[in-house]
């Protein structure tokens, strides 16, 4: 089965490193080196050179490898050297879409004029349909003559790739003021619309 390396996100980089080991005799002119299928990219190069290994003794290499594109990829690494059979392991690497918060109005405040003691409600659905987690912030602010009777002012919460929460806030209408409120929606992978 193939070794894991950590999850990234479109855009990010993780380190892939590569022991290798000399088992029974010492092998000379080991290089050990990397093959990345489209989507992946490193600015290391591809094969390194370990040099000689002696019986038992091992040595690492690394690279730094940046996700260009979402998707499940398969990372060969093969290490070599004089006579010696090439040897090859996988390891798979999960590249994720960057998350994308979209806020869909489920219901509206009323907009015809409220009794004084009247309340209306807003309910507004926040969806992920990126790959990656995104901490998404919701503040609400109504003006003078509306109080907050359910809910909560502020709101922050995460939301993994393909997850959505649903806020619902009640509003008791004081005086005879035409009123507002006013949503500000923020979140760490975009603005969400």
């Amino acid at each position: 089965s193939p070794y894991s390396v950590d999850t990234i996100t479109v855009g990010d980089s993780t380190t892939l490193t590569a022991t290798v080991s000399a088992s029974g005799d010492s092998v000379s002119n080991t290089l050990v080196s990397v093959t990345l299928p489209s989507g992946l990219s490193t600015s290391d190069s591809a094969t390194q050179s370990i040099g000689t290994l002696s019986a038992g003794q091992q040595s690492s290499k690394s690279w730094s490898i940046s996700g260009n594109s979402a998707s499940t990829y398969t990372i060969t690494v093969t290490a070599t050297g004089d006579s010696v059979t090439a040897q090859t392991a996988n390891a798979s690497l999960v590249v994720n879409s960057p998350g994308s918060i979209t806020v869909t109005e489920q219901s509206s405040p009323i907009t015809s004029t409220l009794s004084s003691g009247s309340s209306t409600t807003l309910s507004l659905l926040f969806s992920n349909t990126g790959g990656s987690s995104s901490a998404v912030t919701a503040t609400i602010t109504p003006s003078s003559g509306l109080s907050i009777s359910s809910g909560n002012a502020s709101n922050s919460f995460d939301l993994n790739g393909g997850q959505s929460n649903s806020l619902t806030w009640t509003f008791l209408k004081s005086g005879t003021s035409n009123d507002t409120i006013a949503v500000s929606i923020s979140s760490s992978t975009n603005t969400p619309s």
